[in-house]
């Protein structure tokens, strides 16, 4: 959610933009969303470890189209992890097939998971540092 504010300082203005940090999702755990509960921008934030599973599971049929997308980074100068900047800076898609995907790596410094095309597709993302 951004929040937009505008002050009146002698006879200009000034716009402020506040970001909401991305929800920072957990170590050997796992949260549920609805299209309704996914966070604006549809983003979350890693956990730092040297090594981490992102699953990604969808909770409806998935005959649906478009399917949710799914970007990992664990670049810290990718703030937007997204289908524009796949294969550049450290950017990889979890490719889900048959309703789940799983992808491996380090997270040395955190990391970003970005979703496009949610649309009215519930999803599941769990974290685990013991293999998928």
């Amino acid at each position: 959610m951004k929040l937009n504010l505008r002050l009146a300082l002698a006879g200009s203005s000034v716009a402020l933009t506040l970001a909401q940090s991305p929800q920072q999702l957990t170590i050997n755990s796992f949260l549920s969303f609805t299209p309704a509960s996914v966070p604006n921008p549809p983003t979350f934030a890693v956990p730092v470890s040297n090594s981490l599973s992102i699953s990604i599971a969808f909770c409806s049929d998935n005959s649906q189209s478009p399917n949710p997308r799914f970007f990992i980074t664990n670049d810290s100068a990718v703030h937007n992890p997204g289908s524009s900047n796949v294969g550049s800076s450290d950017v990889f898609e979890i490719v889900v097939k048959d309703g789940l995907g799983v992808w491996t790596g380090s997270f040395n410094a955190g990391g970003l998971l970005g979703v496009e095309d949610v649309n009215q597709m519930a999803f599941e993302v769990g974290v685990s540092d013991g293999g998928e």
